[in-house]
């Protein structure tokens, strides 16, 4: 059922929405009292629930949101409120900017192995301090794992969180909550959740980080179920030969089947990735500057998807529109614009009445009848609008070069500048950066004095 976005949330002014998902719809708001942006999550899937089941999850829904209302941690979304709108509840968050590792890791960009052991540091760091306050997040994976630009590491979505089964009341039904990829054994086995539950599904979140898939995989989801529950996993040092044997081995202990062969607390794994972070002295862990760079490199490929077309902005889009258009209404399109020619040549015939016969022995040059005088022109020649279009393309795509350069993407940046040079081969500074881009992608003349251009400088 699609959700009406309101334009008030209780006293918070919704100003767009920037997130939505199978269980809600999360909106960006202010929070006129405090003078703050706040982020609120509306839960919309207690459509389907009768009254009573209603009222009960109303009920765990406060007392859950109160568990989570106590966490302040500084990688951890802090909850300030939550309340009733229209009968969907919904959590009022701490509105953060950044980049999700989903995202992250969906755009193919490279992380470090010391900069993906940094970010599950500070998510480890953050679930220690949650399940010593009671409390087990349940859906740990990479949509719920940002890191802002300004570098730090938080925690997003404690809404699926439960009280631990000790605090819970005995009537609580636990049921599967989580994302099954990145759920431990014991949960697709309905078993109560525990503290290494969330941190199984860590690991496999650190996994997916150093070796750009995840251990478990399968192309049906009891596929991956059975994966998870009996296939043991590729060492990820055997995908990635980088990461260090330590790496390694805690990576391993952390996806380990039997809960009592993981870390017991995530305090534990924070002290071997701190021992691992501090033992490796060239480690630079600039994770401010590489989030920055992907930034750029994302606008880059946006800017790329749209120049990647020569045909002129309308033209493209109708292209598009009539690709994705149905065969029928392609049909029907096409017979009616035919059966309009046809109305408008009959409509012509009937003003010019009948036309005198054609003596056949006229020479053509007096059949043709007279030029019609010429129109005052009131806009830029043709040529000349072309060439306009032509300019203003060849300094975005040159800019679009540049870009991808000052990204060290210097392939895709010789890409488009050759590009720019086919369109118009003197422009100077594509012809300048190129020239710089290619001594960086292939070495000069080796001792044989030949070009060794099939060995690219990465």
């Amino acid at each position: 059922m699609q959700t009406k976005i309101p334009k008030k949330i209780d006293r918070y002014a919704v100003k767009r929405v920037i997130g939505r998902g199978a269980m809600g719809l999360v909106v960006l708001a202010f929070d006129p009292i405090i003078e703050r942006p706040v982020a609120i999550k509306l839960l919309r899937h207690v459509y389907g629930l009768n009254e009573e089941d209603y009222e009960e999850f109303l009920k765990r829904f406060f007392r859950e949101a109160k568990a989570i209302g106590r966490l302040t941690h500084p990688n951890i979304v802090q909850v300030y409120d939550a309340g009733v709108h229209e009968q969907l509840p919904f959590i009022v968050m701490e509105f953060v900017e950044g980049e999700t590792l989903h995202k992250i890791l969906s755009a193919g960009f490279p992380l470090t192995w010391s900069e993906s052991t940094r970010i599950v540091r500070d998510i480890a760091v953050a679930l220690d301090y949650a399940h010593r306050a009671g409390v087990i997040h349940r859906d740990i994976k990479p949509s719920n794992i940002i890191i802002l630009y300004e570098g730090s590491v938080k925690l997003l979505d404690f809404g699926v969180a439960r009280m631990t089964r000790l605090e819970s009341t005995s009537e609580d039904k636990e049921g599967l909550v989580g994302t099954p990829s990145y759920m431990a054994p014991e949960i697709l086995k309905n078993e109560p959740a525990r503290p290494e539950s969330d941190l199984f599904s860590l690991g496999v979140v650190f996994y997916q980080l150093l070796t750009g898939k995840k251990p478990f995989e399968g192309k049906t989801l009891p596929e991956v179920i059975q994966a998870i529950l009996y296939q043991n996993p590729v060492p990820p040092i055997q995908i990635n030969p980088e990461i260090p044997p330590f790496l390694n081995t805690i990576v391993m202990r952390l996806i380990q089947k039997d809960p009592a062969r993981r870390y017991q607390n995530a305090n534990a794994l924070v002290s071997d990735l701190n021992r691992l972070l501090e033992n490796a002295k060239t480690i630079k862990l600039d994770i401010a500057q590489r989030i920055q760079e992907f930034v750029e490199a994302e606008k880059a490929l946006e800017e790329e998807q749209t120049m990647e077309d020569v045909d002129p902005p309308v033209t493209l889009k109708l292209r598009i529109q009539w690709a994705r258009m149905d065969p029928r209404m392609k049909i029907g399109l096409i017979s009616g614009i035919m059966v309009l020619l046809v109305i408008i040549g009959f409509l012509g015939f009937r003003k010019s009445g009948q036309a005198p016969a054609v003596d056949q022995k006229t020479p053509v040059a007096v059949q043709q009848t007279a030029p019609a005088p010429e129109k005052p022109q009131t806009s830029l020649p043709q040529t000349s609008r072309n060439e306009q279009i032509e300019n203003q393309r060849v300094v975005k795509l040159y800019q679009l070069g540049k870009n991808y350069c000052l990204n060290k993407l210097y392939k895709k940046c010789e890409r488009v500048l050759k590009k720019v040079l086919e369109i118009d081969p003197n422009y100077q500074p594509a012809q300048k950066l190129l020239q710089e881009v290619e001594q960086r992608l292939y070495p000069v003349k080796d001792q044989s004095g030949t070009d060794d251009k099939n060995t690219p400088i990465q």
